[in-house]
């Protein structure tokens, strides 16, 4: 079983949760997968979901902090959706995060084997000339489905990684309307991208 948990509750999670749409259809045509979108991005609807069918994976992309991944807002800032006193909810899964400081959060609970960012993590929105959520969104798609189709952390943040380069080149080349921030916001989460 894969759960997907996409929080929509501000402007960077509009793009995360589409990334998380975008996931589910995918996976959704030869794995198990629920998706647990905006307002059941919460700790109570994982922890019941969990109760009814325990994931192997789960991909998280919403908003985090050093200590917590938060689910949505504002419900997320009363109880987040995963802090280290959760350790039975995260003991022996894989997790793939798309949020800000989610490398952290891996530190502090048991897990099989996690993949986040040691800082905040970027998104890109449209332009005159150039749709960037479609980039930043192939590359988080790109993640997830490495991640669980090869079942190696090691080797789906690589091809994140790789997928950002690409993009990274192909802003410096296109010089698209604001391609020096968006290659900057790209860098960052190729950067500071990682596994545990």
């Amino acid at each position: 079983m894969i759960t997907i948990i996409a929080p929509l509750d501000s402007s960077p999670t509009t793009v995360t949760y589409e990334a998380g749409k975008r996931i589910y259809e995918i996976l959704g045509r030869s794995e198990d997968v629920r998706l647990l979108p905006h307002a059941f991005a919460t700790h109570f609807s994982w922890r019941l979901a969990e109760i009814l069918r325990r994931s192997e994976f789960v991909i998280y992309l919403g908003h985090g902090e050093k200590n917590a991944l938060l689910g949505q807002l504002p419900w997320g800032l009363i109880r987040a959706l995963l802090t280290e006193k959760d350790e039975r909810l995260a003991d022996e899964r894989k997790f793939i995060n798309v949020a800000c400081y989610s490398l952290w959060v891996g530190r502090l609970v048991p897990h099989e084997w996690w993949t986040g960012s040691r800082t905040f993590m970027t998104v890109g929105f449209p332009s005159l000339d150039h749709d960037y959520s479609e980039d930043f969104i192939d590359t988080f798609v790109t993640l997830a489905i490495t991640a669980v189709k090869k079942d190696d952390p090691v080797r789906a943040v690589r091809v994140f990684k790789e997928r950002c380069t690409r993009y990274i080149t192909e802003y410096e080349r296109g010089r698209y309307a604001e391609w020096d921030t968006y290659s900057y916001y790209m860098r960052i989460n190729r950067d500071y991208y990682g596994w545990l």
